[in-house]
C-alpha cells in the first residue's frame, strides 16, 4: 500500500486503486427489483436508463446517513457497492417484503474503484469490445473475463478520470493493482481520501454529517427530495431549512484538532467538523460548520487562533479535465 503522500500523488497524477474498507456488493434480482431499490435509495432511480449508475446517499429508517451507495442497472440484475454500516445491510429483507425480489449481499464479488488521469489505461482491459473512451460518464458495461463477469462502470469522486470496477473474488484484483503499479500508481491508503474528497466536494462520511442534517453538510444533491414514493429515512423530505453550512477551508501549516472554535474576531461562529491528512502538502484543509451567514466561500476567519480562509470547491484543477481517454502520450 502506498504512502499517504503517494496515494494523493497517484490519485492526481497516476492511475490508484481504492479499496474501500467495508465495501459490500449487493445483488438485487427479480420482477420487482427496480422497486426493492428505490426504496433502498435516498435518490430515485425511476428513469435510470438500463446500462447506467447512479450515486446516492443511504438513510436510516431515521433519517440519518449510513453510508453511500453506486447503483448499476443492469439488464436483470442491479447491484449495489455500498460502503454503509452493517446495521443498514440487515434492512435489505424490508425492503423487499411484499416484492417479487430478493436483495442480497453477494460475498464472491469485490469492487475496486481506479481513479486517476491514466485510470482508464487500467479499466481499459476490462471493457470487453467497448473501447475504453467510449466509456462515458454513468455508463456501465458488463463483459467476461477467464469466463467470469465484471462490471465496470465510469463513475469516480476524485474529480479525475475514474472507474468502479466489481470483480469476482480472487486473482484479478491483483491484476488491477500491478497495472496501476506498473503506471507508477498502485494501491492507496483510504486515509488519504478525505483529503481528495474535500478538494472536489464529495462526502465524507460519516464525520460531515456529524450532528447536523444533511442539508447543513451540504449533501442534499445526494436525495430526490421531489419523490413522491416512499424510501427508507423519507422523513429527511421533511428538514427544515439550515441555519448552518459545512464550507471548506484552508490553513498553513499542520491540520487543526477537531471540533476547534472558528470565530469572527471574538465571536464564536463554528467549529471544525471534518479534518483531512497534509499528504505533504503546505496547508491544510478541513471542513468548518458555519452558522449563517458564515458559511460561503471568500472569508477570513480564525481557527484556534490561526487564519483560515474560506474554499469554493473544487479547490484543485484536476489533471483529468485537459487529458484525454486513449492518449497514451499524455
Amino acid at each position: 500500500m502506498l504512502s499517504i503522500a503517494e496515494s494523493y500523488d497517484a490519485i492526481r497524477n497516476q492511475a490508484a486503486v481504492i479499496e474501500r474498507p467495508g465495501a459490500a456488493v449487493i445483488r438485487v434480482t427479480g420482477p420487482d427489483r427496480a422497486a426493492v431499490v428505490g426504496r433502498l435509495l435516498a435518490r430515485s432511480t425511476e428513469f435510470v436508463a438500463v446500462d447506467s449508475c447512479v450515486d446516492s446517499l443511504l438513510l436510516g429508517p431515521d433519517g440519518q446517513v449510513k453510508g453511500l451507495a453506486t447503483a448499476l442497472i443492469g439488464t436483470e440484475t442491479i447491484w449495489l457497492v455500498s460502503d454503509a454500516e452493517a446495521d443498514w445491510i440487515d434492512l435489505l429483507s424490508d425492503a423487499a417484503e411484499g416484492l417479487e425480489a430478493v436483495a442480497e449481499v453477494a460475498p464472491e464479488l469485490r469492487a475496486l474503484h481506479v481513479e486517476g488521469p491514466r485510470s482508464w489505461q487500467v479499466a481499459g482491459d476490462y471493457t470487453g469490445d467497448t473501447p475504453i473512451e467510449d466509456l462515458l460518464l454513468g455508463e456501465l458495461v458488463t463483459t467476461r473475463a477467464d469466463g467470469e463477469q465484471i462490471l465496470v462502470a465510469r463513475s469516480g469522486s476524485t474529480a479525475e478520470f475514474g472507474y468502479l470496477l466489481v470483480l469476482p473474488e480472487g486473482g484479478l484484483r491483483d491484476e488491477v493493482v500491478a497495472a496501476a503499479e506498473r503506471l507508477g500508481g498502485g494501491l492507496i491508503d483510504p486515509e488519504v481520501l478525505p483529503l481528495v474528497h474535500i478538494e472536489t466536494n464529495h462526502p465524507v462520511l460519516p464525520q460531515q454529517t456529524r450532528d447536523c442534517t444533511v442539508l447543513e453538510a451540504g449533501l442534499g444533491w445526494f436525495i430526490s427530495f421531489d419523490r413522491s414514493d416512499e424510501f427508507i429515512g423519507d422523513q429527511v423530505c421533511q428538514l427544515p431549512a439550515p441555519h448552518r453550512r459545512v464550507v471548506a477551508a484552508q490553513l498553513d501549516g499542520e491540520p487543526p484538532s477537531l471540533d476547534a472554535e472558528v470565530r469572527d474576531g471574538d465571536v464564536i461562529v463554528g467549529r471544525v467538523q471534518v479534518v483531512a491528512p497534509r499528504a505533504d502538502r503546505p496547508q491544510s484543509l478541513v471542513l468548518l460548520l458555519l452558522e449563517d451567514p458564515y458559511g460561503v466561500p471568500g472569508l477570513d476567519l480564525t481557527v484556534d487562533g490561526r487564519p483560515a480562509h474560506t474554499l469554493s470547491r473544487p479547490v484543485i484543477r484536476p489533471r483529468s479535465w485537459t487529458m484525454s481517454i486513449g492518449d497514451e502520450s499524455a
